[in-house]
């Protein structure tokens, strides 16, 4: 199976894309300005002279007036755009905001976890367990709908794999280190949470949820209220030396 790796922060290339798209709206405003500004000289210059002259002004006037439509075509596509994706953005920073917030002596979260050439989005060590999560953003205005079933993902009705083949890769990548870390084998629970796109669980509908599931797939507000429900299942001591391993790891090859 090929493993499939972020290897940017979450949110970086969409960012990226904001700035670039940014650019292109002002460079699409700039030409038809230019053209609108030579166009009204032109008038004031040449339109008591000959007919040629005239017949010049009412050329490049149209020419404006065609550049001036398709901009403001550009300007209505790339502006909704940037104020999709700044707002995809925007909730991204909430959830990582509120991930912030389960700190605590037994919960300790951390963003963007650089290893073996692969960033895991949020990790969470507590007592309630380990998560290694991975976060999807999509455009909230689309309507897209995942839906999981059997340990298959759709999306939109399409089979979508590569979500659960990168939180198998995150999952494994943070298994290896800490293990070989702390000599122990632990059960690293592979979480994903999706923003901005209805994620449908017919497992759960249907009454044969598996009760130790290998994925764990949520919306930007389910994640929170199922971490709140998990029962304690590593010491406190554990989760201690279990930080303590990680953050010497993460120390050293931070240097």
């Amino acid at each position: 199976m090929v493993r499939a790796v972020r290897t940017r922060e979450q949110g970086t290339s969409l960012v990226q894309k904001i700035r670039r798209m940014k650019v292109d709206l002002f460079l699409d405003l700039l030409m038809p300005l230019a053209f609108f500004l030579s166009a009204v000289w032109f008038w004031i210059e040449f339109i008591d002279r000959s007919w040629p002259n005239v017949a010049f002004v009412v050329l490049w006037s149209i020419v404006t007036v065609l550049l001036v439509l398709r901009a403001i075509c550009c300007y209505r596509n790339k502006s909704c755009f940037i104020s999709g994706s700044t707002q995809q953005v925007e909730f991204a920073q909430r959830v990582m905001n509120r991930l912030d917030l389960l700190q605590n002596e037994s919960t300790h979260v951390y963003h963007n976890i650089f290893v073996d050439g692969s960033i895991i989005d949020h990790l969470i060590i507590s007592t309630r367990g380990i998560f290694t999560i991975t976060m999807k953003i999509y455009n909230h205005n689309h309507g897209h709908k995942l839906v999981f079933r059997r340990g298959v993902l759709f999306f939109n009705g399409r089979l979508y794999d590569s979500l659960l083949r990168q939180m198998d890769c995150h999952s494994q990548c943070f298994r290896e280190h800490i293990e070989m870390a702390m000599g122990k084998n632990y059960g690293i629970r592979k979480t994903s949470i999706v923003i901005g796109c209805y994620v449908e669980n017919l497992d759960a509908d249907l009454g044969i949820s598996d009760p130790e599931p290998e994925y764990r797939i949520f919306n930007e507000n389910a994640f929170f209220s199922f971490f709140q429900k998990e029962e304690e299942v590593l010491p406190l001591e554990e989760v201690q030396n279990v930080v303590s391993k990680f953050e010497a790891w993460q120390l050293k090859h931070a240097l």
